[in-house]
Order: structure tokens, then sequence, then C-alpha cells
């Protein structure tokens, strides 16, 4: 019953962002349904072309597994401090890939799980959550990092997956922190939120870590067909990888998605991001 009630809201809601200037979307994080008017064409143009992955000289590298897990980090990337992964549930290939290339201590969070799926010297794990704030099963986000890096440490590796959580950590990061972070992997769930205009919480989270990062690499999660709305697709799930400004050598060649190293993360059909030929 509950995966019909699912199927029929996305159905709807995708019928009113095709072809209305207001629509319904589901706000993750708060759990709840979200009415309003939406961008329009220029707007929502312009906030996609500022996310759209700048190309790199060195180019990109795949760490993980080829299907759901695996993500894409570029080849100037040559040292890392720590790694943090909060949400490895049942897969945690892509933190092992990390601790064998880079040799780092990985710090991973999720209470969903008794352990990662496989075993590592340099992993350390606990059986909490990655929040805004500390609680009682809850790192706050500058806690967690603080707590276990040196303050000198530059090149701090994040990588985040945790079921929409995602905005309000990535909006509680200190500034100071934020600038330590060498790369920033992260999946953020109910991407469609964005279209809406009083959802500005979701846009702002980008601007706020493009103000010191790159995005060097973007993928569709293929969970569920994507939205459409001035001909572009807007998935609901989206995979973005930052990389600090100061780390990589760039160009000004048009990056095409997707690129040969990526893999779907299910079975279905996979999701064209068409935003470079509309923008």
């Amino acid at each position: 019953m509950k995966k019909i009630l699912i199927t029929t809201f996305y159905f709807f809601s995708r019928i009113f962002i095709r072809f209305l200037p207001y629509a319904f979307v589901y706000d993750w994080p708060e759990r709840r349904i979200v009415f309003g008017i939406m961008l329009n064409k220029t707007q929502l143009k312009q906030f996609l072309a500022s996310i759209w992955p700048i190309n790199t000289v060195g180019g990109l590298k795949r760490y993980g597994t080829e299907g759901d897990g695996g993500y894409l980090l570029p080849k100037d990337i040559t040292q890392v401090d720590f790694c943090f992964s909060a949400g490895i549930e049942q897969n945690s290939d892509y933190e092992f890939d990390i601790a064998e290339h880079f040799g780092c201590k990985i710090f991973m969070l999720d209470a969903s799980v008794d352990g990662p799926a496989q075993n590592h010297k340099n992993f350390s794990f606990e059986p909490m959550w990655l929040g805004s704030a500390s609680g009682t099963i809850t790192y706050g986000v500058n806690e967690w990092i603080e707590m276990n890096s040196h303050a000198e440490a530059k090149d701090i590796h994040l990588k985040i997956d945790i079921e929409g959580n995602e905005y309000s950590v990535l909006d509680a990061l200190s500034f100071i922190n934020q600038r330590r972070l060498s790369v920033v992997v992260c999946e953020f769930h109910s991407f469609e939120n964005i279209l809406l205009k009083n959802q500005t919480k979701y846009r702002m989270i980008f601007k706020q870590l493009l103000q010191t990062h790159h995005v060097v690499h973007l993928h569709a999660n293929n969970v569920r067909r994507p939205f459409r709305r001035f001909r572009l697709s807007i998935p609901t799930d989206l995979e973005v990888t930052f990389v600090r400004k100061d780390l990589i050598e760039i160009n000004n060649e048009i990056v095409t998605l997707p690129n040969s190293l990526d893999h779907e993360n299910t079975g279905g059909l996979p999701i064209n991001l068409n935003w470079a030929r509309n923008v």
C-alpha cells in the first residue's frame, strides 16, 4: 500500500511540475509535502548552470563499486589526511578503496547497521547518526570532524549519504571546517525541491559550498524517473563531487555527462542530465 501511495504521489507531482507554474514536492528532511510557485525558466537554468561540473585537467578516477556506492574523484587529489563517511549501510567498498589508496584513517557513522560490510585496519566505526548538532545517538558535523582530526589537517575528505539530512548537516558546517575539506562527496535527496522558489535552503547549500569548492562531477541516481521542467531532467537524487578550488587545475573544456566511469545505481533506465545543452 505504501509503495502504491508513493508511486501515485510522484506521478501526479510530475504532471504538475511539467505543465503548471506551481507544484507540490516532498521535502525529505522535513518529511512533509510542500506546495509553491516554481522558479521561472531563466532562474532554473542559471542555478543548474552554476552547478554543472568544471573540467579537471588530470581527469577523474572511480572509487568503490561499479553500481550504487561508487564515486568519482579527481586524479589530482594525492593526499587525504582523514576521511569522514556518514551513511554506509551494506556497502563500504568506497571507504575501503580510499583507505587502500591514500592510507588514511576512515571514520564512519551509521546507526542503521552494526558495522561496515568489510574490515580494514584504518576503519573506525560508530553506530551513530550524523546531524547538525550532537545528541544522545548523534554527532554534530563540526564536533565529529574536530574531535577526530588535528587542527593543522587541511586535506579532509567528507562523504555523506544520509537520506535527506545532508542539507541541515552542510548548513551547520562551519566555514572554517568547510575550508579544511579537500573533497565533499554527497548524495542530495529530493533534489527536485530546487524547483520551488520558497525552498531556498536547497539551493543555498550549493551556493555555500561553491564559495570554496568546484563541482567536478554529477551523477543522477536512477532509482526513480526524473522530473521534467522546460525539457530539463531534474533527478530526485543527485550525487555530487565537490573539490576545493586550490587543489585542482581546470580548463575551459565543456564537461559531457555521463562520464565513461559512471555506472547506474539500479537496473532501471539511465538519466541523462541535459542541462549543458539547454543553458
